[in-house]
């Protein structure tokens, strides 16, 4: 609970100096009437976990805590650890707290609905950010906001495949089981995979979003597969580095053919950035942490307002090649 307190007495402090800051911002993005003053809100946010070296959430916490100073908003902020069973039982602690909404970053799709019915049933209504939730859950939320991890998914796998000219064998480096945008993505490229015969899975392995971890992994299918594989596919950009980077050292040693290997993923990071920039890597999908928590923190704000939303909102996602990746900003993770 110290990270609650903590967050939540900054965010308290925030509101109560930020007031006329907070009048002069643009709030036409709104698109409707407020119920109450934006620095009045309070809003209760379930985050995956932080204190993991995660920086995809890192920067997205400190994105959506600069937006939150700006409007004098108080925010009240759990971390679970990556701990889904953690994630369950803090919530009664947001609840105490009455907020407007609760954002909630799932940890397990199906895992966190008993807790999402428990703000429900509060009263309070509920948002989800960048991991949708079970069906079972739906109707405990009232909007998700973020990536499309499905479509993010197809973007990869669309853009790996064309890159192979529609044939050979991929091994894909995919996102922990039962997290609803792992699960989504590696779903995304088996669909894909389905229009192309010539296309063919060998393996696929939970590289945790690591580096590390994919680096392992890839040195095993390379000792397994050889000269085989033509494909990697990653659930994110640094599972993909360290792909490239098993298979560079393979390389090296005369083991691979050098840029044979295709490398593709849907959560681009700087070094997947600079490696498409320099033409070894093939595509990477932009998703920007910033961009993420701005686009999903200004959902939450209207349903906390009472302001009609859509069911779904998603970020914009565009998949960045050797071609056009000027036009695009460098990750900063």
């Amino acid at each position: 609970m110290k990270l609650l307190k903590m967050v939540a007495t900054a965010a308290m402090a925030a509101a109560l100096v930020l007031p006329q800051v907070a009048s002069a911002q643009d709030t036409s993005w709104l698109g409707g009437t407020p119920r109450k003053p934006l620095n009045q809100l309070r809003i209760g946010f379930s985050f995956r976990g932080g204190g993991g070296g995660n920086l995809y959430v890192t920067e997205y916490v400190d994105k959506l805590k600069e937006i939150a100073r700006t409007y004098g908003i108080t925010v009240d902020i759990v971390d679970a650890e990556d701990d889904p069973g953690r994630q369950s039982q803090q919530m009664p602690e947001l609840i105490a707290r009455h907020p407007d909404a609760i954002v909630v970053w799932a940890l397990n799709a199906a895992g966190i609905v008993p807790a999402l019915r428990r703000v429900h049933d509060a009263g309070i209504p509920v948002v989800t950010i960048v991991a949708d939730v079970d069906p079972s859950g739906k109707d405990y939320v009232t909007a998700h906001a973020g990536p499309n991890d499905t479509r993010e998914g197809t973007q990869a796998a669309e853009a790996l495949i064309g890159a192979m000219g529609g044939k050979g064998n991929v091994v894909e480096l995919r996102g922990p089981t039962g997290f609803a945008p792992a699960d989504q993505r590696a779903q995304a490229f088996l669909d894909v995979a389905k229009k192309y015969p010539d296309i063919h899975l060998l393996d696929a392995q939970d590289g945790n979003w690591s580096v590390n971890k994919g680096q392992a992994i890839m040195e095993s299918f390379i000792t397994r597969f050889g000269k085989r594989i033509d494909g990697v596919l990653s659930s994110d950009g640094y599972t993909g580095t360290g792909a490239f980077l098993a298979t560079d050292a393979a390389v090296k040693a005369g083991t691979l053919e050098d840029g044979h290997i295709k490398f593709s993923d849907p959560n681009g990071v700087a070094t997947a950035f600079d490696l498409v920039k320099q033409g070894k890597y093939t595509s990477t999908v932009l998703q920007l942490p910033q961009d993420d928590a701005a686009f999903s923190f200004r959902i939450a704000i209207k349903v906390a307002e009472g302001i009609p939303v859509p069911r779904y909102s998603y970020l914009p996602t565009p998949v960045v090649t050797r071609a056009n990746v000027s036009q695009y900003p460098r990750p900063g993770l």
